[in-house]
């Protein structure tokens, strides 16, 4: 799917929720501050590690919110011979649609926009050598880099009231950069509504 076809998508659910909608959000808050961990995967060097992120949600209605983000990713893969860090940074800006947003249970999707700072650096010990796409890092040597793109997030998740105005959430995230940082990243949390 494009993202013309994608975008499309979102404003038809934008619009079609928007005209039927009522004027505020599940249990009747406006706003929610969703904040946690996660495991994420960078198909760039395939690194595994973690995230930490924040998204602030304000609803339009019942069925839409806006959601800048921002998030931090700190992969790393060491042996005996090769050590890969990836440090990325992300903020951004999705839009949210709440389909099933009831008192015990929510579901949201949404897609939207970031920006990506990408720090790759890699070490070899001084028996080893390591090349990758057109850079050659010598025995004992050190590189590293960094990208800025802009890209587009989709993400999916669900959550469970826990308390007054405190949910459990699970979410789903993909993201892409203009410099090919695909990342995959697996995120629980906490939502406070207000």
């Amino acid at each position: 799917m494009n993202k013309k076809n994608l975008l499309s998508i979102v404003f038809f659910f934008v619009i079609i929720f928007s005209l039927s909608a009522q004027d505020i959000s599940n249990r009747g808050h406006q706003q929610q501050l969703k904040t946690g961990v996660g495991f994420v995967f960078c198909g760039t060097g395939d690194l595994m590690g973690t995230s930490l992120y924040s998204e602030y949600h304000y609803f339009y209605n019942h069925y839409i919110s806006v959601s800048p983000m921002i998030s931090f990713m700190s992969l790393k893969e060491e042996s005996d011979h090769l050590l890969e860090n990836e440090n990325i940074k992300n903020i951004g800006t999705s839009v949210y649609v709440h389909p099933f947003n009831g008192e015990d249970f929510s579901f949201s999707f949404g897609a939207g926009v970031l920006l990506r700072q990408f720090n790759y650096s890699v070490a070899t010990d001084i028996t080893t050598a390591y090349q990758f796409e057109e850079t050659y890092i010598a025995p004992g040597e050190h590189y590293s880099t960094t990208q800025y793109g802009i890209g587009y997030s989709i993400g999916a998740g669900f959550a469970f009231n826990i308390a007054e105005g405190v949910d459990f959430s699970f979410q789903e995230k993909l993201q892409n950069d203009t410099n090919g940082n695909i990342t995959w990243d697996s995120q629980i949390g906490v939502i406070f509504s207000f």
